[in-house]
């Protein structure tokens, strides 16, 4: 008690401070000039008036935790709050889904490679019989008709089997980046390592594939629609359950009989 005394005293005496200071600042200049070099001599003391106010001033007691009160819960399932309803994955999600894990693990063939394949290969382009910088590359992936390379180069490749090596030769744009090559004719010497196809959703194939403990095709679209279902409703409660929990707590805010003791009041009225 005798600190928070102390406190309060100190708080009140820096207030009288600076309000005095305030009104030294409204003095004005021909009020300065009379006054010359002359110092207030002006000080507080054990026995100034503020000095005793500011010792006679009573601090409440800070209450008890057993005196401030209690708090009655409602029931909590007379409160709602009405969310937006929780989409169902279409058949058109399951079958993209599909598509892209089928796109994303392709099955190599011994066929010639066709359009939509993806062919693995090195290869080394010169102009006029000279390498260039960015003209190089090995064990490369490269979708035919994908576009990735310039004009002519990926029709080039169409027919194409493993293990072949095929001479492609092309013309770069006119508006191609790198102005030492644009317009020019270019040869490049292809190898290729393997032709890959995106598989085809059969039993053989869901069994073979580690992604899914499924056998069937049937049980794993079932399992893709599982998955993407609990997916939905994660996201649902990332991006909902913020909102949710502001307009549950006020509902609830709003059902409790709060009320403080006047001790309580007291103490907050002191201290703010």
């Amino acid at each position: 008690m005798r600190k928070r005394k102390l406190f309060a005293s100190a708080a009140i005496l820096a207030m009288a401070i600076m309000a005095a200071a305030c009104g030294k600042k409204t003095e004005t200049k021909e009020s300065e000039k009379a006054s010359g070099s002359e110092v207030s001599s002006s000080t507080l003391t054990e026995d100034s008036p503020e000095i005793k106010e500011l010792e006679a001033l009573k601090v409440p007691a800070e209450p008890k935790l057993s005196e401030m009160g209690s708090i009655t819960l409602p029931d909590l399932k007379s409160i709602t709050v009405t969310v937006a309803p929780l989409e169902n994955v279409t058949q058109e999600e399951v079958d993209n889904a599909i598509q892209q894990t089928l796109d994303q693990n392709p099955t190599v063939v011994d066929d010639a490679a066709k359009e939509g394949d993806t062919v693995n290969i090195d290869y080394s382009g010169s102009i006029d019989g000279k390498k260039f910088d960015g003209g190089t590359a090995e064990k490369q992936d490269l979708k035919l008709g994908s576009g990735q390379f310039i004009p002519g180069f990926e029709d080039q490749l169409i027919g194409k089997k493993a293990g072949e090596d095929v001479t492609v030769k092309v013309t770069f744009p006119e508006s191609y980046g790198n102005e030492e090559l644009a317009g020019k004719n270019a040869e490049f010497a292809v190898k290729i390592h393997e032709v890959k196809r995106p598989a085809t959703l059969t039993d053989e194939w869901v069994k073979n594939y580690d992604g899914t403990t499924a056998e069937t095709v049937e049980s794993y679209r079932d399992q893709v629609r599982e998955q993407l279902q609990a997916r939905k409703e994660c996201e649902k409660i990332l991006t909902t359950t913020p909102t949710f929990r502001i307009r549950h707590f006020r509902r609830l805010v709003k059902k409790l009989p709060l009320s403080p003791p006047r001790s309580l009041w007291n103490m907050q009225r002191l201290t703010f």
